[in-house]
């Protein structure tokens, strides 16, 4: 009797994962991608696809312009003002120009 119960019940039995192993799910889904972000990152190929989508940071645009500027023969920038706007903008480039000013001295 206890059997014929269990096979009329058995068709209504739904299966159902518990509410803690889909968030578990989704937070390895979540430790993967930042782990994929992460790895590309470090690797370089985050810094070229900033530059393809054309995320350049303003300082090096900035940097870039001051740099065509001192190629360019019309222009009135010289190399000096940008060893000086580059000291200005980066301070371990700063410290690594005195370094080598030091040594050739």
């Amino acid at each position: 009797r206890a059997a014929a119960s269990i096979h009329e019940a058995l068709p209504g039995v739904e299966d159902q994962t518990p509410w803690w192993a889909s968030l578990l799910g989704w937070g390895f889904a979540a430790v993967i991608v930042v782990a994929v972000v992460v790895l590309l990152w470090q690797t370089g190929i985050g810094q070229a696809l900033r530059a393809a989508v054309g995320l350049i940071p303003r300082r090096a645009r900035t940097e870039a312009a001051l740099a065509a500027a001192t190629l360019d023969p019309a222009q009135t920038e010289n190399v000096r003002e940008w060893i000086s706007a580059k000291r200005a903008a980066d301070p371990l480039f700063d410290v690594a120009f005195r370094a080598q000013q030091e040594k050739r001295t």
